[in-house]
């Protein structure tokens, strides 16, 4: 069994001139968290969180849910 977790902060810079960020509307956090388990020899499950919370109000944020499988022979 593993634990996996990974943080982005991504933000761009401001240009002279301008009041916001050139990309404020991608900049934000993003978190990527999950557990994998491996039960036999080339099988493995992964159940993931990723979340995506934007700096600009105006825009809502993402939450999804993931169930991979990989299978080896």
């Amino acid at each position: 069994m593993e634990l996996f977790g990974r943080y982005d902060k991504l933000d761009s810079n401001t240009l002279v001139g301008d009041v916001n960020p050139w990309n404020y509307s991608k900049n934000g956090n993003q978190i990527i968290t999950g557990l994998q388990y491996a039960p036999v020899k080339g099988v493995k499950f992964a159940l993931n969180y990723q979340g995506f919370n934007f700096n600009n109000a105006a825009l809502t944020n993402h939450s999804l849910l993931f169930l991979n499988a990989e299978f080896k022979l």
